[in-house]
């Protein structure tokens, strides 16, 4: 306990002296690169984001945290996904905004010391962990947590897009006259058993959060590629049980229109 202490008081000192540092970039000339944020507040950006920020004037946290983008995608009350458009494609960043903490969240946050992540650092794990193992997801680009004396407020993850191709489950059985065809839930099972036998479980596993990449013209021995989002809830276990499989498979079986699952 009393390690625990120390570790908590040296971790509130770096926090504090954070409110004065600005987050520099490396290797990026053209323009002065800096990022702004409040006290108590820890980023993490990949090489280039930086840049992209700065150029398009949302090198703070504040305002990063409430920018509106051209297109919302979720009408969470308590979380706010957004897409920032760039000159191409590959320019475009996903803005995933956690503005509000539940109160249940801060007070675990309190009663582990300041160690339980904020759900963008849950979903950042996630999203190394589901690409370590060779699932599809999202191509993380940064993170940044405002946690004022270690108690989470706010967070917000930016992502790549997806590939150009994918479409989100629902849609794609929608748009297809042959919904059931073999390879389309051939595909799903072999990424929903791989997740599983890797011990992750998606805890969100909607229709929405599936999307299909039809790899036809790009590789014509493999059909679709499937990509899992909204890892925020999803979880590494120790041991996966037959209950945790069937929670995934319920909450896509009871999204997924015309399924047969």
């Amino acid at each position: 306990k009393a390690l625990l202490q120390r570790v908590q008081a040296a971790y509130n000192a770096l926090l504090r002296a954070a409110a004065r540092r600005m987050v520099r970039a490396r290797d990026l000339p053209g323009m002065p690169l800096s990022f702004s944020a409040p006290p108590g507040t820890w980023v993490s950006f990949r090489e280039g984001v930086l840049y992209d920020l700065n150029l398009r004037k949302l090198a703070d946290f504040d305002t990063l945290l409430h920018h509106e983008g051209d297109q919302r995608l979720t009408t969470h009350p308590a979380r706010r996904a957004v897409r920032i458009p760039g000159h191409a494609d590959r320019d475009t960043i996903f803005l995933k905004a956690h503005l509000v903490v539940h109160p249940k969240d801060r007070l675990r946050s309190v009663l582990s010391l300041g160690r339980a992540p904020t759900p963008a650092m849950r979903e950042w794990l996630m999203l190394h962990a589901f690409a370590g193992h060779g699932i599809a997801a999202p191509f993380p680009l940064g993170i940044a947590e405002h946690r004022p004396w270690g108690v989470p407020a706010a967070s917000l993850l930016l992502l790549a897009p997806l590939p150009r191709r994918a479409q989100r489950l629902d849609l794609f059985l929608d748009r297809r006259v042959r919904r059931n065809e073999p390879e389309t839930w051939a595909c799903i099972a072999s990424v929903l058993a791989k997740m599983h036998r890797a011990g992750l479980q998606h805890a969100d596993l909607y229709a929405k959060h599936v999307f299909l990449e039809c790899l036809e013209a790009v590789l014509p021995d493999v059909y679709l590629e499937a990509h899992l989002v909204d890892l925020q809830r999803a979880r590494e276990v120790r041991r996966m049980t037959p209950a945790r499989r069937a929670r995934d498979l319920a909450a896509l079986r009871a999204t997924v229109p015309h399924a047969v699952l």
